[in-house]
């Protein structure tokens, strides 16, 4: 006789079956946090034991190397500045002086590092790092439990979460894992909203993601929708689900306002930058790019290696596919979904079914065809980013339903899984780029998975089966993210230590320029003191001084106007607007920038060729003093047509802008000098020939009285009405007064800021302020007010329902 079939069970009924399954889904809330929290901190620990027990420090010379050239020193730079000026605002030290608010405060991860000394800052970031992604694993596994994820699926899903590509691979280059802290943050807080009507959570999450980046809002508030159309699905829309859509948008802009204060700073600092709005911005040309293009070959071979492990297109510098290791496809979530995900079409009931095909159809359209992921990114880049968290997500989310379905009704296609398995196999040896090296342990988790999958199907293994998957994945998970964060060219804590890099002896050269300075000079460096030489362009913020070199995001856009209409820089490469060399090449401009010092390593003599002279060396740092030098104001004769500039050749162009003051046409009726013609200018036959222009350019000087990143105070007598030029990049936010009365700032030398002065002698003000920067404050002290009101009222809302 034939024994009946067993009924399938309802979801999330395990009973039956005894193991590790029905006793971590029988644990109470709290303990089954608990449990996940040890598990996923041990995970941690383990992988970053290099940095907890040993001496890296997570500051890498590889691909990686903007953790040394552009964050640690951000970092030093900004502590110092807080603990001295108070929060950063304006800063000589980037470049020839940018606005640089909020970058360096608005990721609220890393106020930390600015309570500590400046050399703790390096040990300290491996354990931010650490802290991010442990909470971000927290807060997504409550997000999953929160939407009716058993406590062995929402375990499953965190360990995912936390230890994606998209975390691993971005917590190298810090970003990336605040960006994910915070998209789990927000999904926790909406699902607490939905189901508890607790709306504390939701303002915060919004507040330190506008903060942090307004742009990526935009991008989750995409993914929460998407969340909530999909939890939504097959319901009849009704009040409720209105008055949950105006509580998201009520509370949204609660936070909006609540981050208003670092919020407009970074829009601010974005709209200035030429990559946003100037000749080097991507907007128009990827705009322009056909609808329905194919990617390169090289960008499937990527996303398909890359969803198998990190390292499997390569680790580092050694990565062989599409664009570069931080910035290509990086939605690794664990081989097991991969193994699951086709499942959905064979065992899903068509509910769930087309719901999650409907969602991974849309994911694919920009991954198979780019330009839809150009327009995700409001056609700014060709980069993955954060569509890489979000498929991240959505292959989690499908994960677990397909696994809930395998588990709860012990319901697997075997010959589905098998193929699927197969596939994932040919994939793995089918791309060039495939790397070798991990090979054997993705093919070794591949065959295990598939194994214990397909065990689950039979009721003698379903326990044994249940119990070492979720093991089976840790160690995957572990193991294919150990080579991303150790198996790396790092810095080690020797090299902290020793005379070398930011460290080396360029701070007792500074020092000694300090003692002649005349409050103000920048200094050029013939060499870089960065531990990784590739784009060293910030040492001034580590060491002390004020350079034109500069590695920003988001520079200065009339700085950069300046460097390209002087032909220093192409005025059509956006990574040439980023990465600001100096000005060597260039040794007239060096005189208008108010360069006194060249500092060599080596004993080439170039400089004593253009007018310095050696004045003292420093353990093999030679330091060179300028015999003509021109200081932070000084004044013009004359004035010259930008139109009449733009037909010069550069070498022209840098004895021109010696002889007259640049100016477009709207300065040009305000100036009211003399303009010379092109055929003023005269080549001196000598560099010593140049002197004359020098003198000319030295007799009416502003002379400084007080000086500072934000204020500046001094005085000028003019023989005769001149034209101020001041070596500051023209900035809105600087306000300019002369004998107490504020006047309109002037633009000069493609980028500066100048003005008009009339005979006799002037007291010269002039104080910073960013745009918005008042406006921010009072919106976020308002917000945070409203804040505080809606938290009272809803803690007595909850105590009188509780008493009641």
């Amino acid at each position: 006789m034939k024994k009946k079939p067993k009924a399938p069970r309802a979801v999330n009924d395990y009973s039956p079956s005894p193991g590790i399954l029905l006793s971590i889904n029988q644990l109470s809330n709290r303990n089954a946090l608990f449990l996940f929290a040890v598990v996923l901190f041990i995970m941690l620990v383990v992988l970053f034991r290099q940095y907890i027990f040993s001496d890296a420090v997570l500051l890498f010379k590889d691909i990686g190397d903007d953790t040394i050239n552009f964050n640690w020193p951000t970092y030093v730079y900004c502590s110092n500045y807080f603990h001295t000026e108070g929060i950063p605002r304006w800063s000589f030290a980037q470049g020839a002086g940018q606005n640089i608010f909020p970058l360096g405060f608005s990721d609220a991860t890393e106020w930390l590092l600015y309570l500590l000394s400046t050399e703790n800052i390096p040990y300290a970031l491996a354990y931010i790092q650490l802290f991010k992604i442990f909470v971000s694993g927290i807060l997504f596994y409550l997000f999953l439990r929160k939407n009716e994820h058993s406590t062995y699926l929402a375990g499953i899903g965190g360990l995912v979460y936390s230890f994606s590509g998209f975390i691993i691979i971005g917590s190298t280059w810090y970003i990336f894992s605040t960006e994910a802290l915070y998209l789990a943050l927000l999904l926790y807080a909406t699902a607490l909203l939905r189901k508890n009507n607790n709306p504390l959570l939701l303002p915060v999450a919004v507040a330190l993601i506008v903060s942090y980046n307004p742009v990526f809002l935009y991008m989750d508030a995409l993914l929460v929708g998407a969340y909530l159309l999909f939890s939504m699905a097959g319901e009849v829309f009704n009040k409720t689900h209105a008055v949950l859509i105006a509580k998201i948008a009520g509370l949204g802009a609660l936070g909006i306002a609540m981050g208003a204060f670092l919020m407009l700073g970074n829009i601010n600092l974005i709209l200035s930058s030429p990559r946003v709005t100037g000749s080097v911005s991507h907007i128009s040309a990827l705009a322009s790019k056909s609808i329905f293009a194919l990617a390169d070959r090289d960008f499937y071979a990527s996303f398909i290696l890359r969803m198998l492990g990190n390292d499997q297109a390569g680790n580092a510098l050694d990565y062989k596919a599409w664009g570069n290791y931080l910035e290509a496809p990086m939605q690794y979530g664990g081989i097991l979904s991969l193994l699951l995900v086709p499942q959905l079409f064979l065992i899903a009931d068509k509910k769930i079914k087309w719901r999650y095909i409907t969602a991974l159809f849309l994911v694919l359209i920009p991954v198979v065809f780019p330009y839809f992921r150009y327009a995700f990114w409001l056609f700014s880049g060709d980069y993955c980013r954060t569509f890489s968290l979000f498929i991240v997500v959505l292959q989690t989310l499908t994960t677990l339903r397909v696994l809930q379905v395998v588990i709860t009704h012990r319901q697997i296609n075997i010959p589905g899984l098998l193929i699927t398995s197969a596939s994932l196999l040919c994939f793995v040896f089918l791309f060039k780029a495939s790397n070798a090296d991990t090979r054997p342990f993705v093919v070794l988790f591949l065959v295990a998975e598939t194994g214990f999958l397909a065990l689950i199907a039979f009721t003698k293994y379903y326990s044994l089966a249940t119990t070492l998957l979720p093991l089976l994945l840790a160690i995957e998970l572990l193991t294919l993210s150990s080579g991303t964060i150790n198996n790396r060219n790092m810095m080690r804590q020797v090299e902290l230590e020793a005379r070398t890099g930011y460290n080396d002896y360029t701070k007792e050269a500074v020092s000694g320029i300090r003692s002649d300075a005349n409050h103000f000079s920048r200094v050029y460096k013939d060499y870089t003191s960065s531990p990784n030489s590739m784009y060293g362009y910030n040492d001034a913020l580590m060491q002390g001084y004020y350079a034109a070199s500069s590695y920003h995001p988001f520079h200065n856009s009339n700085y950069v106007n300046f460097l390209q209409k002087m032909q220093v820089i192409p005025d059509s490469l956006e990574i040439a607007s980023k990465y600001i060399r100096g000005l060597k090449e260039r040794p007239l401009l060096l005189q208008i920038m108010s360069n006194k010092h060249i500092l060599l390593r080596s004993n080439n003599t170039w400089p004593s060729t253009i007018g310095y002279s050696l004045t003292s060396n420093y353990n093999g740092i030679n330091v060179y003093s300028n015999n003509a030098f021109l200081p932070f104001g000084f004044t013009y004769d004359s004035i010259v047509s930008e139109d009449d500039m733009n037909v010069l050749s550069s070498y022209q162009k840098d004895v021109m802008i010696l002889r007259a003051a640049v100016v477009n046409k709207d300065t040009k009726q305000e100036a009211a000098l003399i303009p010379l013609s092109l055929t003023d200018t005269v080549n001196p036959a000598t560099f010593n020939g140049y002197f004359g222009l020098f003198a000319n350019l030295q007799k009416d000087t502003l002379q400084l009285t007080s000086f500072s990143n934000n204020y500046i105070s001094g005085s000028i007598n003019a023989s005769k009405p001149k034209f101020l030029f001041l070596s500051i990049p023209y900035d809105e936010g600087w306000q300019l007064k002369i004998d107490g009365q504020k006047m309109k700032k002037l633009m000069v030398n493609y980028g500066f800021v100048g003005s008009y002065v009339g005979a006799g002698a002037h007291k010269i003000e002039l104080c910073y302020e960013p745009q918005y920067y008042q406006l921010g404050k009072i919106v976020s002290i308002a917000g945070c007010l409203l804040f505080i009101v809606l938290a009272a009222l809803y803690s007595r809302r909850r105590d009188n329902t509780i008493t009641g």
